[in-house]
């Protein structure tokens, strides 16, 4: 790198970076959601997207949401939505495995855990979801080796741990 260069595009970390004032406000949504202060958390959301309607972030969480309120369909559009803008979203994938897995989609949901895992191989919460997928597909093996996986990244899941020695020991 030239003088020039350096001189006029210093290095910069991405701690040293400010967030623009619409991520702040979006972290801030999300911290409401993650405290359960849904109604909050809905409102922030559908108002960051009116101002920034294709923004993946947005989308997931206020897909998360509906999953959390038991509306996975919706939950599966929102998801979709931000897939859509970005394909590789592994915590979109992931949680899109849930909501179809709660509507009993368990190939889409198979996929969607599978998918997750290829862009992130040691993403445990992919393991783990697919885990919960090929149990409800009765693929026990299979499942045990997911779930295994998952405590192998992520040792203290514990429901997967009670999950994983319920299904070992049965």
């Amino acid at each position: 790198m030239s003088w020039a260069t350096s001189f006029l595009f210093p290095a910069v970390s991405a701690a040293e970076c400010p967030m623009s004032l619409p991520e702040q406000r979006l972290k801030e949504v999300i911290a409401q959601h993650r405290r359960g202060d849904h109604a909050a958390a809905e409102a922030g959301y559908r108002n960051h997207l009116k101002e920034f309607p294709s923004d993946p972030s947005a989308l997931h969480f206020l897909g998360l949401l509906r999953s959390h309120q038991g509306r996975h369909a919706e939950a599966v559009k929102l998801m979709t939505s931000a897939l859509e803008v970005d394909a590789e979203y592994v915590d979109a994938w992931s949680n899109l495995g849930v909501a179809y897995l709660k509507l009993r989609d368990f190939e889409r949901a198979e996929f969607c855990s599978r998918k997750a895992i290829e862009l992130a191989p040691n993403f445990a919460n992919a393991w783990a979801n697919l885990g919960m997928t090929l149990r409800a597909r009765n693929n026990c093996e299979e499942a045990l080796i997911a779930w295994g996986r998952a405590l192998d990244l992520q040792p203290d899941m514990r429901n997967i741990a009670i999950s994983y020695g319920h299904l070992l020991y049965r």
